[in-house]
């Protein structure tokens, strides 16, 4: 099971190449499997990337008397129970939507007080690769390399909306169908050599 939207501009949008056990554990009717969303916001007004994951969509675990964060590949990601719409499949340009909880307010003003589109990139990765240990920020490690089993990276937040209690914004992409073609021209500056 594989596809991928690229754009020769921006590097691979979205890859999807599941491993048989995540395709069979996506496909069964019940899964013993927990998957985690995790969510990196870039931007260059923002002096770090905002990482946050969820478990599922939209829920958070506790453990030690506080939320389970988690550590995917020597960052951490504090967990945010943030929801996100299926990454549209359909032969368009992928598109969905994320709501995002508010609750300590810091996400909201960060990202609203920007004047442009932050990126956005989404990994989804199985519970069952982390183990049962736990560092100083409270996040579950993990042993080695983790790879994803879906990354969906080079989108934007768009229509970014907020108030006290969430942040909603729609997942877009480059607009490929709004580039020339051909890529390249045989403009005067291009080819200077080229008679006028």
């Amino acid at each position: 099971m594989h596809s991928t939207y690229a754009d020769d501009d921006c590097g691979e949008l979205m890859s999807r190449d599941l491993s048989t056990i995540a395709r069979t554990q996506v496909e069964a009717q019940f899964s013993s499997e927990v998957w985690l969303w995790f969510a990196t916001i870039t931007h260059d007004d923002l002096p770090d990337p905002i990482r946050v994951v969820c478990e599922g969509l939209g829920s958070i675990s506790y453990k030690n008397g506080g939320i389970v964060n988690y550590q995917l590949n020597g960052d951490l990601y504090l967990a945010c129970p943030f929801k996100l719409e299926w990454i549209s499949d359909d032969g368009t340009a992928p598109k969905a939507k994320v709501t995002v909880p508010d609750v300590d307010r810091s996400i909201g003003v960060e990202v609203l007080l920007l004047t442009d589109s932050p990126q956005i990139g989404f990994q989804l990765c199985k519970l069952s690769d982390w183990l049962t240990t736990f560092g100083s920020n409270n996040e579950r490690l993990h042993s080695g390399t983790i790879t994803p089993e879906v990354s969906a990276d080079f989108f934007f937040l768009r229509n970014v909306s907020g108030d006290a209690m969430q942040v909603t914004a729609d997942l877009t992409t480059y607009d490929i169908s709004v580039e020339p073609w051909p890529k390249y021209r045989a403009t005067q500056d291009r080819l200077p050599w080229i008679a006028r």
